[in-house]
């Protein structure tokens, strides 16, 4: 019996290494995806629920770009082809939808607030890597309508597409969805009906104060009036 489940152990790992497909290193990440999940119980509990549909498509156009940094602006040889993979999706609900979206890797937790509520908003995610040096490594981007999050590199197989999982297609407001992840990073928002929100200056919108107002103070801090931010492993973080 024992011999058996380790051989299904293994075959489900090699699987895994063939394909991609490993999870974030969740024991480096575990107080990353911590934090995402207790802001997402607090706003599971004074948010309503609406069912949100995630929907999109891959494409794999290509590109040439220069060598090196330096050359930027010249026009000059030489230049390399870049692979772009690309997912384009959407958010479909009932209301319009803003929402925080988050790069979660084994030392960082990226995170970035969208332009204010509109319907059915833009998810993106997107893998980058020079042509004719695969398996090797690449970048994983992610955006959620009009915010970008800082890409990270990542090793990666010879199918981009093949090393990044989805994730699930339904969803709900205020709960953490992960939207894709690759060996090492995933991506992760939280959607938010507008009525939740309030815009101020700049485009720049918070949660309802009425209903915020019992959260921990730490998860008012990092999440509460900036637009951006980013938190260590060993540190509070920084907020813009």
């Amino acid at each position: 019996m024992g011999s058996a489940a380790n051989r299904r152990r293994q075959r489900a790992a090699a699987q895994r290494e063939i394909h991609g497909t490993a999870n974030v290193a969740a024991s480096n990440a575990k107080s990353m995806h911590a934090l995402i999940e207790r802001f997402s119980s607090e706003l599971a509990s004074v948010v309503p629920t609406e069912a949100i549909e995630l929907a999109g498509v891959w494409s794999t156009p290509t590109r040439k770009t220069y060598e090196h940094p330096m050359q930027v602006g010249s026009g000059a040889r030489p230049f390399v082809e870049v692979l772009d993979a690309r997912w384009r999706g959407t958010l479909t609900c009932a209301s319009p939808l803003a929402g925080f979206a988050f790069m979660v890797t084994a030392r960082e937790l990226f995170w970035v607030k969208s332009l204010p509520a509109a319907m059915n908003p833009a998810v993106e995610v997107s893998i980058h890597a020079r042509a004719g040096y695969l398996p090797g490594r690449a970048s994983f981007a992610a955006s959620l309508h009009g915010a970008t999050l800082p890409s990270v590199p990542f090793a990666c197989s010879e199918d981009l597409i093949a090393g990044c999982t989805l994730g699930a297609t339904a969803t709900v407001t205020g709960r953490a969805h992960l939207v894709a992840e690759v060996n090492g990073a995933a991506f992760v928002v939280i959607a938010l009906q507008r009525s939740a929100l309030k815009v101020g200056r700049n485009r720049l919108w918070r949660i309802r104060e009425e209903l915020t107002s019992s959260f921990p103070a730490d998860l008012r801090q990092y999440f509460g009036r900036g637009r951006t931010g980013v938190l260590g492993s060993n540190e509070a973080g920084a907020v813009d």
